[in-house]
């Protein structure tokens, strides 16, 4: 590494990935010695960690494949560990996950090399799951003796994440209505 010492125990730092030589020359009355050790010291790259998800956004359950797109550098990738951010994890290289639960989730895999050099991506917020609106509604009448019968109908529905964006009201007698 360029470096040197009159140390007889010295350490060094090695900043850069490579394949480095070792000579120590010892001195005495009576002369020297030399051993040189060829590629002795190898550092390597970390591996570089990174990863896309098929579908990044739906309502519980979704179903989102992982694909790791993590790129080897001095050793071939050996495993892999994902957190989905819901408190469950996977070893799989490119796994298949079912969000079961609303909420946002931030995603992280952390991929080993077989040097043991290990590499991590993590996405904050990757994963929305949107709750879906709870629907309920309430009627002023349900029954009369005298036809013909006007119902009000009040929503009483809860709009989950998201404001409900169309309606769709069947009332049994073959009229619906796409207002609420």
């Amino acid at each position: 590494n360029s470096n040197t010492s009159v140390l007889p125990n010295p350490s060094a730092v090695y900043s850069s990935p490579g394949s480095y030589t070792v000579k120590l020359i010892a001195y005495n009355t009576d002369g020297s010695d030399t051993i040189v050790k060829t590629a002795y010291i190898q550092v390597f790259n970390y591996p570089s960690a990174n990863f896309t998800a098929d579908n990044t956004y739906g309502c519980a359950p979704l179903t989102v494949l992982f694909t790791d797109l993590s790129v080897p550098t001095s050793a071939p990738i050996l495993s892999w560990y994902w957190d989905f951010g819901d408190g469950n994890f996977s070893f799989a290289q490119n796994p298949t996950y079912i969000y079961q639960n609303p909420g946002i989730f931030s995603v992280g895999v952390t991929i080993t090399d077989t040097n043991g050099c290990t590499g991590s991506k993590f996405m904050p917020n990757y994963i929305t799951i949107a709750s879906p609106p709870v629907l309920s509604f309430a009627m002023d009448d349900t029954a009369s003796c005298n036809p013909p019968l006007t119902v009000t109908f009040t929503n009483n529905s809860v709009p989950g994440t998201y404001p409900v964006a169309a309606w769709d009201c069947d009332f049994g007698d073959g009229f619906g209505s796409a207002a609420f």
